[in-house]
């Protein structure tokens, strides 16, 4: 899941975690919040709002909030963002 968020908006991405949890359910899926991670990408100069996101929250276990991660063998870094984008 992915949200877009401008300066001053709420967030809305717990209501999406809830309804991918839901789905999950419905379709026999399971879901592991355990190895579910969270990155917070802003490009402003000085990202001071990403403090005062909330942490997402599947089936009473917060999900960890990284600054890297892998996907599909690349390594995805947070402040590095626009140099992975221009890498690939």
């Amino acid at each position: 899941m992915f949200e877009i968020c401008t300066s001053g908006s709420a967030s809305k991405l717990q209501d999406s975690a809830n309804n991918g949890a839901q789905w999950s359910k419905e379709n026999d899926m399971l879901l592991n919040p355990k190895k579910t991670k969270e990155m917070l990408i802003s490009f402003t100069r000085e990202p001071t709002h990403v403090n005062s996101v909330p942490n997402i929250n599947i089936d009473g276990v917060d999900i960890e909030r990284v600054t890297q991660t892998k996907v599909l063998f690349r390594q995805i870094e947070s402040t590095n963002l626009l140099l992975l984008v221009h890498s690939l």
